[in-house]
């Protein structure tokens, strides 16, 4: 939870100086269109945003074998190759994440802008139609889903590396957030490959998703 709050913290940031750039002193169509495409340049090239992700997930996978050694116990591993392993992981991730943030941001700015030219409303109007974009919300929501998978894949890693495990087992929060996606699956063992339902393959299930996983041991 700390992880997440850190990682959301510095995703709202690196969100927040983007956003603070858009339309400054725009008063025209035309000054609206042209920081319209710096909107563009802006999401594929920010490199505070992309530091962002790249920390957040390297944190989380080195967290994630962290804790499945402790888990494990003492059996004699070299957990080197695992951590390698878990970051190269999580390198590969972070390019395939901010393609996704990058491409969800671009299609919502673009969506307002063209809604705005369409109704003729005041500045203001679109200004505040993409905050949600750039606000705390979405990056509360894209630390704690992506912390929960590179968590979780840092786990499997670990786990299929020891030797000692055949599979894993779901848990779950046991609170009333618990939702009907994750509720069913509490306790559930599976062999490394198998989804625990279809299309369910690992924590995290959902966006916001708070699941782990724990060892199934030989």
């Amino acid at each position: 939870m700390a992880l997440e709050r850190r990682s959301a913290k510095n995703l709202k940031e690196a969100f927040r100086e983007t956003y603070e750039t858009l339309y400054p002193g725009a008063s025209t169509f035309e000054d609206v269109m042209q920081q319209a495409a710096e909107v563009e340049r802006l999401a594929k090239e920010d490199a505070k945003i992309k530091d962002a992700v790249a920390r957040m997930l390297l944190e989380g996978v080195d967290l994630g074998v962290s804790v499945s050694v402790q888990q494990l116990g003492p059996i004699g591993f070299d957990w080197t190759l695992t951590n390698i392993a878990a970051r190269d992981w999580a390198a590969e991730h972070t390019g395939t994440l901010i393609r996704g943030i990058n491409e969800t941001t671009l299609r919502g700015v673009r969506q307002a802008t063209a809604r705005w030219i369409e109704n003729g409303e005041p500045l203001q109007k679109l200004i505040d139609d993409i905050e949600p974009f750039f606000g705390k919300g979405r990056s509360e929501r894209i630390a704690v889903t992506e912390i929960t998978n590179a968590f979780a894949t840092a786990n499997k890693i670990a786990y299929q590396e020891s030797g000692v495990c055949q599979g894993w087992e779901w848990r779950v929060s046991e609170d009333e957030r618990v939702c009907s996606i994750c509720g069913p699956l509490a306790g559930k063992r599976r062999k490394f490959g198998e989804p625990f339902v279809a299309g369910i393959m690992q924590p995290a299930a959902h966006v916001r998703c708070r699941c782990w996983v724990v060892p199934w041991l030989l």
